[in-house]
């Protein structure tokens, strides 16, 4: 009989007039998921946990706890020192309580020992931090110290630099008034000899006049060389140099 194949996988069977319709079925497709799940579950079951030698639990070692307690009393102390508690010795007797509490379950309580042998060393690492900490403090302190003098130093420093602009700004005005009072004097006052100056007669016709300028060559040539007109001289000459030195 002549059969037909439809489109969605279906078979068409003709009978005649009757017609008989068969599914076609898919083949290991939900029986391959069963199995993989059946196999994973399989799998872990079989799974076993096995724990190694050296991580044998332990109880905690005094040091441990010796440390648990010295932190426990830190907290203690912090909680009583603040302002909000009202009912103080109730406090702290909980507080206590709970410490001893909780140091009995400490006392209890395992650990594996690689982790034991890691808590000995944290008192050992808090001295040390401690000793890292007081010495950076007193860096610290020291390095505050030397801001502070070098910030007294700049004070300093800016006040006698404003002393010295000021002594400048007085000395710049005091010179420029001298200068303007000297050039008032230079104009003004001019240095002008007398006309008798200009027509009185020089000291050698003067001594051409006389009736014998030998003679009196011969007395100034004396007079000069007389050792009390020397001192007199040198006297005169030294007066006329700080006199000059002084106005100059």
């Amino acid at each position: 009989m002549p059969q037909k194949k439809s489109k969605q996988g279906v078979m068409f069977e003709n009978t005649g007039s009757d017609k008989k319709v068969t599914k076609r079925k898919k083949k290991h497709s939900g029986d391959e998921q069963n199995a993989s799940k059946k196999q994973r579950l399989e799998r872990a079951e079989r799974r076993t946990v096995k724990v190694p030698k050296e991580k044998i639990q332990k109880s905690i070692s005094p040091d441990v706890l010796q440390h648990i307690e010295s932190l426990m009393n830190t907290a203690e102390l912090s909680v009583l020192n603040s302002k909000r508690i009202v009912n103080f010795e109730n406090v702290q007797a909980k507080l206590a309580g709970l410490q001893k509490m909780l140091l009995q379950h400490y006392k209890k309580l395992k650990c594996p020992s690689t982790q034991g042998q890691n808590l000995k060393k944290v008192k050992k690492d808090l001295v040390e931090e401690k000793r890292k900490l007081e010495y950076n403090e007193e860096m610290l302190e020291s390095l505050t110290n030397e801001v502070e003098r070098a910030v007294e130093d700049s004070y300093t420093i800016e006040e006698s630099t404003k002393a010295l602009e000021e002594k400048l700004e007085s000395l710049t005005q005091q010179v420029a008034e001298d200068a303007q009072t000297l050039g008032e004097v230079t104009i003004s006052d001019t240095f002008l000899l007398p006309k008798a100056t200009f027509e009185a007669v020089t000291f050698q016709e003067k001594v051409k006049r006389l009736k014998d300028p030998n003679a009196v060559l011969k007395e100034l040539t004396l007079v000069e060389e007389d050792p009390a007109y020397r001192g007199m001289s040198k006297l005169i000459e030294k007066t006329f140099n700080e006199i000059s030195n002084s106005t100059s």
